[in-house]
């Protein structure tokens, strides 16, 4: 087993051959198996370096890890889930992304065929879509019992947290609809809504991907912050 170098000979380690490296919390027990086989099994098959990136990502995304990732989670304010995900491919200075992506579950392999078959960066909303179904993906709905099940309760709590603030009616009690705050109101006195500032209200699975030649790969997938403003 050789050991790992950049493309400079500087050692990345004394011995290794591919590494990983998850940044996120640990699953709950028994809801999510961890991505990290998956894609080293992947890569140890001979799969490319991004290739093994991208099956790690998907794992999370078909296993809904910690509801943050995939289908079924963190709905909008509407009650959409949407999906974001993210590549980054060192060796080729290469990165691509989708962005709200409705109706389709596999963002990050979206994102994947936004890197081979275009020249942009990121596409969003409906177009990121429209360009999933061209490639063939499949559209379904998105939304699970589980995700409904948080809106309901969200609805029932007033709306509680939300993203809104310097608006009426008092966006910290009350759903709305909302509108821009008057000038005769006093602003310093309107706050950002109550959120709970917890694992959920920003975290998602980020991973790293190091080949046996010391090339790079990075990349990200979520389905964004719980109740967020809806994206038309």
């Amino acid at each position: 087993m050789k050991p790992c170098t950049s493309r400079h000979g500087k050692p990345l380690c004394e011995h290794c051959r591919d590494w990983f490296v998850k940044a996120w919390n640990e699953f709950a027990p028994g809801h999510c198996s961890h991505p990290i086989p998956y894609a080293y099994n992947s890569l140890n098959s001979g799969n490319s370096r991004m290739g093994s990136l991208v099956e790690g990502l998907s794992t999370c995304e078909r296993l809904q890890c910690d509801t943050t990732v995939g289908y079924g989670g963190s709905p909008d304010e509407s009650g959409e889930t949407t999906l974001d995900a993210l590549l980054i491919d060192g060796p080729g200075h290469r990165m691509a992304a989708v962005a709200q992506l409705r109706r389709v579950r596999d963002a990050t392999r979206v994102a994947w065929a936004v890197m081979n078959h275009t020249q942009h960066t990121m596409i969003v909303g409906e177009q990121a879509t429209r360009f999933a179904l061209q490639m063939g993906f499949k559209e379904e709905n998105l939304t699970t019992p589980a995700s409904l099940l948080m809106m309901d309760v969200w609805r029932r709590n007033s709306c509680q947290p939300n993203f809104w603030k310097n608006v009426n009616p008092d966006p910290t009690k009350s759903c709305g609809p909302y509108q821009p705050a008057s000038a005769t109101d006093n602003l310093e006195k309107m706050v950002l809504s109550n959120r709970i500032i917890d694992r959920f209200h920003h975290d998602t699975i980020g991973m790293v991907v190091i080949d046996d030649s010391g090339e790079v790969s990075a990349g990200t997938s979520t389905n964004g912050a719980r109740y967020k403003h809806r994206n038309e």
